[in-house]
């Protein structure tokens, strides 16, 4: 499948990117399926969600 694993720098440049969908956009589940699918296009594996 060619998953990896995330560095600093993806949850840097996922923060980047999730800022500008932010200014689109005001509900919060929808920051996380978008934020899913970034990772998911970029073959990364997403962190477990926890509360």
């Amino acid at each position: 499948m060619g998953f990896r694993r995330a560095t600093n720098t993806d949850f840097n440049e996922l923060t980047a990117w999730l800022v500008q969908r932010a200014l689109e956009h005001d509900k919060p589940t929808l920051l996380l399926q978008l934020a899913c699918e970034q990772l998911h296009r970029q073959q990364i594996v997403r962190p477990g969600i926890t509360a």
